[in-house]
């Protein structure tokens, strides 16, 4: 897991797009007009203690962030306690304890309980997953909220997880869409896989990218080979069972003089689940990317309890 996290926070692009997105997400709830706190406290500046706590066991991430929320609304709020960036917790465990005035207290709960719990839950799934495969290396993939995907991806760091490319300028990764597409219009309907993925590897070399890794998807025997003979960088298995993917992998070392560490450059996706990512993992990949680590994960259940300030 990422020892050093919390300097992520730091970076002025980070600091400006987290602005922005608690500058929507207040204005989204109607902050500046909080009728019920207005109701029951008037100008509501009396001090009020806001503790958040964990209701079930996880991985935080967005302590930081959560604090930012109750700081736009009292700059001069006093924090008792907060979790580290990627700590685990147990069911009633306190995540971030401060003093603010209630109408910053209940303006931003709902705001800040839903970035917290958002980021923790990634960063939850992430880490047990992690835990099922820990001999590969588990990878996230561009299937985030829009707008979110650098919090999102930091939360997979936070839960002992990798990010594969932040976006398509990274480098070139040549999926199913790009294939067929530069069969059609850079060869013909009869190259072979040998000759498409030659003719790809080449482009790369002689191309402005050719200091960037190359990765290609592949979904049948001779893509992968030709891929593996033209020393490919990263080489993703879409869409095959552990079990295909396993008898690809015995079939090469069988018939190529492999070097060693070779595995870690494959890449496994597709179908992965909690329930199969270990069948993958010993299927002979390095690598395992899973988007539902980002694009259809549960938040943490976290909640924000209130006192009066004696």
């Amino acid at each position: 897991m990422d020892t050093d996290l919390e300097p992520f926070w730091r970076q002025p692009r980070i600091q400006r797009d987290l602005q922005a997105l608690i500058t929507t997400a207040l204005r989204e709830d109607g902050v500046d007009d909080d009728a019920a706190s207005r109701l029951a406290f008037g100008d509501g500046q009396i001090p009020a203690r806001a503790r958040i706590t964990a209701e079930e066991s996880g991985v935080v991430c967005g302590v930081l962030p959560t604090l930012h929320v109750f700081e736009r609304l009292d700059p001069a709020l006093n924090v008792i306690q907060r979790a580290s960036e990627g700590q685990g917790v147990a069911a009633g465990d306190v995540v971030l304890e401060l003093d603010a005035t209630i109408s910053a207290v209940l303006g931003a709960e709902r705001t800040a309980l839903n970035l917290l719990g958002y980021l923790s839950g990634i960063s939850t799934r992430t880490a047990h997953w992690v835990s099922l495969a820990p001999d590969v290396t588990v990878l996230d993939t561009r299937k985030t909220l829009p707008g979110w995907r650098d919090f999102a991806k930091y939360a997979v760091r936070a839960g002992g997880g990798t990010n594969h490319r932040r976006d398509l300028a990274e480098f070139p990764m040549l999926k199913e869409n790009h294939r067929q597409l530069f069969r059609k219009n850079c060869l013909s309907d009869t190259a072979t896989p040998e000759e498409e993925i030659e003719a790809l590897v080449v482009r790369h070399r002689e191309s402005a990218y050719s200091q960037r890794p190359l990765e290609i998807e592949v979904e049948d025997y001779e893509s992968l080979r030709a891929c593996v003979e033209r020393d490919v960088d990263w080489i993703l298995i879409d869409n095959q069972t552990p079990d295909r993917i396993r008898e690809w992998v015995a079939k090469l070392e069988s018939t190529l003089d492999l070097p060693d560490g070779w595995r870690s450059r494959l890449e496994a996706s597709g179908g992965v689940t909690g329930e199969t990512i270990r069948d993958y993992a010993a299927a002979g990949v390095g690598r395992i990317s899973v988007g539902s680590l980002t694009h259809s994960v549960p938040a943490l259940d976290v909640s924000l309890h209130v006192e009066w300030v004696e």
